[in-house]
């Protein structure tokens, strides 16, 4: 009996030091990019294979057609439309804030003209900050 109590105190003491010796895990950004256009409806939105995004921009909800989804910076676990999917069970998909200009500038975008956005996802809140919106010809800064 106190060979096998000898046996665990040391599995335990020993598994404890090499997970004390682990690095911390590190979660990292996961910054979106999307291009595309808001639409009237989610079908709409959903033409040609796009997929159709719910954002809540300001007050207001639209559905966004994001043609082309992709994450930027460094050896991203997720695909721009991985992410998409994993905030799809949710509605809004995307809960749009930052600075005032970019929100304004994303809400005001009309139906059918080019946006480009940019920003870091938050997967928990789907919170979308944006740091960059484009809209019509323009294309979002760098």
């Amino acid at each position: 009996m106190r060979r096998v109590l000898a046996v665990l105190a040391l599995i335990v003491f020993s598994g404890s030091a090499v997970a004390g010796e682990l690095p911390p895990v590190v979660r990292r950004p996961i910054i979106l990019q999307l291009e595309g256009f808001f639409a009237a409806d989610r079908a709409s939105a959903q033409l040609r294979g796009a997929d159709a995004v719910l954002v809540r921009v300001a007050s207001s909800e639209r559905w966004f057609s994001a043609v082309r989804a992709r994450t930027v910076g460094g050896d991203q676990p997720l695909d721009g439309r991985d992410v998409l999917a994993r905030l799809a069970p949710i509605q809004p998909n995307l809960n749009a804030v930052g600075a005032r200009d970019l929100c304004e500038r994303l809400a005001g975008a009309t139906d059918g003209t080019p946006v480009a956005i940019e920003g870091l996802i938050d997967l928990g809140s789907h919170s979308y900050l944006l740091r960059s919106v484009g809209v019509g010809d323009a294309t979002p800064p760098p």
